[in-house]
């Protein structure tokens, strides 16, 4: 088993898994109640090979939270560069770079500690309204200057000192070995397990706040990181101190979870990216468009079928369950004919609906007409009134 999650009160969920390698993949989803099993079925996956996404580090000294951050975030895939100051004019980390709104134009993201921001607020607003992604975080107690500076972005940021965080259960030993991913010789997955120590993690106070939706909570449902959208960017405040002790105490799935959800939501926008809407099943019709000429299709087994366009779009009849690709770089997943018969019920009545005539319903109550004789006897009487009210006039002309 690779995750497994408990559905929302809007059925809502989410499950972690990890891929090799780019290309078509295929996981398989059981939804179960209890011990019955309601519905089994593939999730079919296109996982593409992108460049890393750049991600700047700002801190105003070194330290363990930078240091476990920056290993994770390579671990993740992502090409890191750290800034730190070391006091006197000294820089530590990679080569300088200045830091001014062309540099911050070549990342996608940035994690910036209080004091950093304290250095560099206005070139780092303005770079975040133009679409970095900004993740602030406080390296310990902030001042109030900076207090108000984060709560004038839309933040909850309360008055009171730093509290514990209260930390869930520790998942089985498969799943989170899972969720940490696929060790290697270079970055092998860690070896600290589950233990009754639980780490010295802290945060700061944050309370709801209109502006900013609350993104991540603690077991006790605290809020520890809101964000909000700024420009075309967007910015995260993440409330956790000192965050690396979780990686120390077998707490590294949480470690994580927490940072992959906050780059993932303020992350710069890839250009150019498209998901495939289409869901078909085998001995079914599907239509594929956007293929300008005669084009290939293969199926699983390596057979390949030619399909020709009218304007753009052709019709195929797939015979097999599985991926197919066609010669235009496109690829579908197509199900079994028995597979997932409720998706396809819906699909079928959702299709019915669309070509039934409208009803009063559908025109939103509006009531049906009456009777239209008692019309025609107004416009008959009227015509009659005027008829010998005009009789009566020349009548009387000729009298005279």
């Amino acid at each position: 088993m690779t995750d497994s999650a408990t559905p929302e009160a809007n059925g809502h969920f989410t499950l972690t898994g990890t891929a090799r390698a780019a290309g078509t993949t295929a996981f398989t989803l059981c939804v179960r109640d209890g011990q019955r099993v309601v519905e089994q079925a593939a999730v079919p996956l296109l996982v593409s090979d992108s460049a890393a996404p750049r991600l700047l580090i700002l801190a105003a000294a070194p330290g363990p939270e930078v240091k476990y951050l920056r290993r994770w975030a390579t671990d993740a895939g992502f090409t890191v560069t750290t800034q730190m100051s070391a006091g006197g004019g000294i820089a530590l980390g990679d080569p300088t770079i200045a830091i001014n709104g062309a540099t911050l134009r070549r990342f996608d993201l940035a994690i910036v500690d209080d004091r950093s921001w304290a250095a560099q607020r206005g070139v780092l607003t303005g770079a975040a309204r133009e679409g970095l992604g900004l993740v602030l975080r406080p390296s310990g107690p902030i001042d109030g200057a900076t207090r108000g500076q984060w709560r004038a972005l839309g933040f909850g940021i309360g008055g009171g000192d730093l509290a514990p965080i209260a930390l869930p259960k520790v998942a089985a030993p498969a799943l989170s070995s899972t969720r940490l991913g696929i060790g290697s010789t270079d970055a092998p997955v860690d070896i600290a397990t589950p233990d009754d120590l639980l780490p010295d993690v802290s945060r700061l106070p944050l309370t709801p706040a209109a502006q900013a939706p609350t993104l991540l909570q603690d077991a006790s449902d605290a809020p520890l990181a809101q964000w909000r959208a700024i420009g075309t960017g967007r910015i995260t405040l993440f409330a956790g101190v000192d965050s690396y002790a979780l990686t120390l105490t077998g707490h590294r799935a949480l470690h994580n979870d927490w940072w992959n959800a906050l780059l993932r939501t303020v992350i710069r926008p890839a250009s150019g990216v498209q998901q495939s809407g289409l869901i078909g099943w085998a001995n079914e019709r599907l239509t594929l468009c956007g293929l300008p000429a005669p084009t290939p299709v293969e199926r699983p087994d390596g057979r390949r079928a030619t399909i020709l366009p009218v304007q753009g779009c052709a019709a195929f009849w797939p015979d097999s369950a599985g991926w197919h690709r066609t010669g235009a770089g496109q690829s579908f997943y197509i199900y079994p004919a028995q597979a997932l018969p409720a998706m396809r019920a819906a699909r079928d009545r959702a299709a019915m609906l669309a070509l039934r005539p409208p009803t009063t319903t559908d025109r939103g109550g509006d009531s049906a007409p009456g009777p239209s004789w008692p019309f025609a006897l107004a416009w008959l009487i009227a015509s009659a009134l005027l008829w010998l009210l005009e009789r009566a006039r020349r009548g009387r002309q000729s009298a005279m």
